[in-house]
């Protein structure tokens, strides 16, 4: 749903049409004239024109929804990286446990064996 909002950016209203809310709109001039605010205060004298303003807005939509996929990816890496955590975790605990039922097996052939060796020693181990 395209949204109509108006903002002034450097003292000029801009009518911008946008699937984003209008609030959204708002936010990225506020943060726009800030930073315009900052570098005119640095550089004393320097023009600005429509042009530029409007670009930079687009430029600033653009950094800000990028920005918000990267800290969703993340968050998501993180998620990966616990479940990743845990699996190894619970890898190691079946390791042991089929280690320790091979070395039972292991102990157990070994008795047979001392067994089938002291029935043919005639009873002697």
């Amino acid at each position: 749903m395209e949204n109509k909002t108006t903002v002034n950016i450097c003292g000029r209203d801009f009518k911008i049409v946008s699937d984003d809310s209008g609030e959204y709109i708002h936010q990225l001039a506020y943060e726009l004239n800030e930073r315009i605010k900052e570098t005119s205060a640095a550089y004393i004298g320097l023009p600005t024109n429509p042009a530029t303003a409007l670009t930079a807005l687009m430029i600033l939509d653009e950094l800000t929804k990028k920005r918000a996929l990267l800290e969703e990816a993340v968050k998501e890496l993180r998620e990966v990286k616990e479940k990743l955590r845990q699996t190894e975790i619970e890898l190691r605990i079946l390791e042991e446990k089929a280690e320790i039922g091979q070395n039972a097996k292991l102990k157990r052939a070994l008795e047979r064996i001392k067994s089938m060796e002291a029935e043919k020693n005639g009873g002697k181990p």
